[in-house]
């Protein structure tokens, strides 16, 4: 037992010491840090920003493994489903011709942002269409308490970004779960 003051305080510190190391480790994850709408100037999203740098650079490497922890299983089942159907298989070439097709992932950042959200763990964007496309390109992501995955990028021809209800009725599609 303490019995001095001295030694109480230094029990006290000891202890409290303990608790502030182990704090980050019960925290468990993360809220995402998108809110329920956003652009490029809100805080959080650097969290998509690191994303689109995590792709780019595994599409560069061709680094499966790398490009595998960027999306989710889903996004993985899907495209191994696709390339089955054409007789192909997900290997680095593989990597950079998804990238290339996409108009390169870093690239994103260069288009203009139609919309923006956020619900729950799921975060959508519409982009305009890249150059020589028409419509807009809709990308769902997926907050795993640490980062976001990749879960859906696709070309939507038939969406324009100047078409606010259009817009509007994709988001949402984007935020439900399951976005094929």
């Amino acid at each position: 037992m303490v019995t001095s003051r001295r030694g109480l305080c230094l029990t006290a510190g000891i202890a409290l010491a303990a608790a502030l190391l182990s704090f980050p480790w019960l925290a468990g994850p993360r809220p995402n840090p998108l809110p329920a709408t956003f652009d490029r100037q809100t805080p959080g999203y650097a969290a998509i920003g690191d994303l689109l740098a995590r792709l780019a650079e595994s599409c560069r490497a061709r680094d499966l493994g790398a490009f595998a922890r960027c999306v989710t299983p889903a996004f993985l089942q899907r495209w191994q489903g696709k390339l089955d159907r054409a007789g192909a298989a997900i290997e680095g070439t593989a990597l950079s011709e998804y990238a290339a097709a996409h108009g390169g992932f870093t690239r994103l950042h260069e288009r203009p942002l139609a919309a923006g959200a956020a619900a729950r763990q799921r975060v959508a964007m519409v982009l305009e269409a890249a150059s020589g496309r028409t419509g807009t390109q809709a990308v769902a992501m997926v907050w795993d308490g640490e980062r976001l995955l990749l879960d859906a990028i696709v070309q939507v021809p038939d969406v324009f970004a100047d078409d606010a209800d259009g817009v509007r009725e994709l988001t949402a599609t984007l935020l439900r779960p399951a976005v094929r």
